[in-house]
């Protein structure tokens, strides 16, 4: 799982990446150098929580992919089946088309290691 995520943090556009439980527990992360981690870990935690009870408040179930884009960066929240979250740190202004897919790339295979962790 950390070579994943260490895989995905080297590029340019990405700026810290984390594996989240459903429940809001850090399973694993890739932080480069200057990024406050316990600051990060606890906002992905809040914000996909309350993503979900909003979602399921309004009728729409669980989600697949949300994506915050703020004044500094975007914040892309994958869920990884039912058993966790990807959570990726985006920089402004970067493309986000070709961002987006290294981050499915790395969900899918995320996904794949879970599974045969489970069997």
């Amino acid at each position: 799982m950390r070579s994943i995520l260490e895989y995905l943090v080297q590029a340019p556009e990405i700026r810290g990446c984390l594996v989240l439980t459903k429940d809001g527990v850090v399973v694993e992360k890739a932080l480069p150098a200057g990024v406050n981690g316990d600051a990060f870990a606890a906002l992905a935690s809040h914000m996909a929580i309350e993503s979900v009870r909003a979602t399921r408040r309004g009728g729409i179930a669980d989600f697949q992919r949300i994506v915050l884009a703020a004044t500094r960066g975007t914040l892309v929240l994958t869920a990884l089946e039912d058993v966790a979250y990807l959570v990726v740190a985006v920089q402004k202004s970067m493309d986000l088309d070709q961002t987006m897919l290294d981050i499915e790339g790395a969900a899918q295979r995320l996904i794949r290691k879970m599974q045969l962790s489970a069997d």
